[in-house]
């Protein structure tokens, strides 16, 4: 939980953007999340070192250099994700919540050339599309804690002139009598200020949506069944949006802990769309039929985003007679670019005969190296210092993190297969070293022509948010757990 909180705090002062450009982002457009094949999923995505798979090309390009004939595959999937979500010292809960959505999580072509010559087995080209991120989720909380909104307002807007108050933020605060500066020396004051215990009810929505997925370009070549390479061409393409409606209310009756105040309630609204590109390169060598070590590196992606947002502010208090004022920010657009971090893969893949295989694989990732860059498309430098700043907190808070993935298949009856896998990922940041885990499994049964194959995964993850940030303010602490459920079916075609 402590570490939900560490990427926040990034946030809290100096930041001149609304929503986007945090650490939080950074890590939600750097993670990678795949969908893929059913096959893949059954085997928690392992079987990148066997190939012959489009998700497990996602990893090692080299696989497009295992298939035999050509291929085209779909592969359309369901999730959901059911949060419980807790206030904590004084919420009511927890809240439950979910949100699913019906995606294709795969659509790929390989072609197989076999030269006529040559120690060259094959020379494949693949084209297709991976899911290879989901933001999709909606939960809420509500309860009844100390503190206020007004509190981050009051501390952003310290010795600031009020034309220069934030549009966004505390401007809102300050245009709907929020906070207010009385004495006109930019110190300001709200109606919460001489009451730092006082409870009031709280509530929050939060709803958001998006993918993103990558479309490949890749070449394979397999010389001799004993060595595989491949390359890859690969773009991202990413979209999310993220609602946020947050209210507090101390009622208008004889009850009210917050002399004045009644209600207030706090809309904001991010859009972020974009694409980006990066190279992967990747080996497979079979030192005996039965076994194959794969290694691949992928190179950072550079995407170039937008960020599309505003806000909505309303607040209402009693002083001799009931007042509400509402405000609302203009318009906000912003263009970045964001890089993420360098991935190396290693893998081993073993074939048990005509009984299935076993697989698994390594990846090793350092966050640290993620970054933005905000001089771009006519920025110029006036962002250099938050640019900083960021991704200074970048490098301070998170580091490398090893994602392992195990699994196997076995046969039954010639044409049926049963599969099942492990994985565990492991946490960015650098005081943590604990690993989340999913679990995985998949059936499938194989023609000469076709293949249909069924896969399934479970992953639980409990994490941290935080409604607002302030300094020296109570800081509202919500607890989240996740339940991720995702289905997959593919159905593939072989042809010649």
């Amino acid at each position: 939980m402590k570490k939900y909180i560490i990427i926040c705090m990034g946030l809290l002062f100096g930041a001149p953007l609304v929503n986007g450009q945090t650490l939080a982002d950074a890590l939600r457009y750097s993670r990678q999340d795949i969908v893929g094949t059913a096959r893949s999923m059954g085997v928690a995505n392992s079987m990148s070192a066997l190939g012959a798979d489009f998700t497990a090309l996602a990893a090692n390009p080299a696989g497009i250099g295992t298939y035999r004939v050509s291929e085209f595959v779909l592969s359309p999937s369901i999730y959901n994700n059911a949060i419980e979500a807790t206030l904590e010292n004084g919420g009511v809960g927890p809240v439950r919540d979910s949100k699913g959505s019906l995606a294709l999580g795969n659509a790929s072509i390989v072609i197989h050339n076999r030269p006529r010559s040559g120690s060259l087995v094959s020379s494949n080209i693949a084209i297709g599309i991976n899911r290879i991120g989901n933001f999709n989720q909606s939960f809420q909380y509500r309860g009844k804690t100390m503190g206020s909104v007004t509190d981050r307002f009051l501390e952003l807007s310290y010795g600031v002139a009020p034309d220069d108050l934030n549009a966004f933020e505390e401007g809102l605060g300050y245009a709907t009598g929020a906070i207010y500066d009385f004495d006109e020396d930019l110190i300001y004051t709200s109606d919460f200020e001489n009451v730092p215990e006082a409870r009031v009810d709280k509530e929050q929505v939060i709803n958001a949506t998006g993918t993103t997925t990558e479309l490949t370009l890749g070449y394979g070549a397999n010389i001799e069944n004993k060595l595989m390479f491949g390359l890859s061409l690969n773009v991202p393409i990413l979209n999310f949006t993220e609602d946020k409606l947050y209210q507090e209310n101390d009622g208008d009756g004889i009850d009210q802990e917050v002399p004045l105040f009644n209600r207030l309630s706090y809309r904001e609204y991010l859009t972020t769309s974009g694409f980006g590109f990066n190279f992967k390169f990747g080996a497979i060598y079979k030192p005996d039929k039965a076994v194959s070590v794969g290694v691949a590196v992928h190179t950072p992606t550079t995407f170039n985003l937008t960020d599309n947002y505003f806000a909505d502010f309303t607040y209402s208090y009693t002083e001799d007679q009931f007042y509400e004022y509402s405000e609302s920010s203009p318009d906000g657009t912003f263009d970045y670019n964001l890089k993420t971090p360098w991935r190396a893969i290693g893998s081993l893949g073993i074939v048990i005969n005509k009984s299935g295989f076993l697989s698994g694989e390594v990846e090793w990732v350092d966050y640290s190296n993620a970054g933005f860059q905000f001089d771009v498309r006519g920025n110029g430098n006036f962002y250099d210092d938050f640019e900083t700043e960021i991704n200074q907190s970048i490098r301070n808070q998170v580091g490398s993190a090893l994602n392992l993935k195990f699994g196997g298949e076995l046969v039954l009856a010639s044409k049926f297969r049963a599969r099942a896998g492990l994985g565990l990922i492991q946490s960015v940041f650098v005081d943590d070293n604990s690993f989340n885990t999913s679990y995985h499994a998949g059936l499938g049964v194989r023609e000469d022509r076709f293949y249909v194959d069924l896969g399934i995964q479970f992953f639980n993850l409990d994490e941290g948010f935080a409604p607002y940030l302030t300094a020296d303010g109570v800081q509202p602490f919500v607890r989240k757990e996740s339940n991720l459920t995702r289905l997959a079916i593919t159905v593939g075609y072989l042809f010649r």
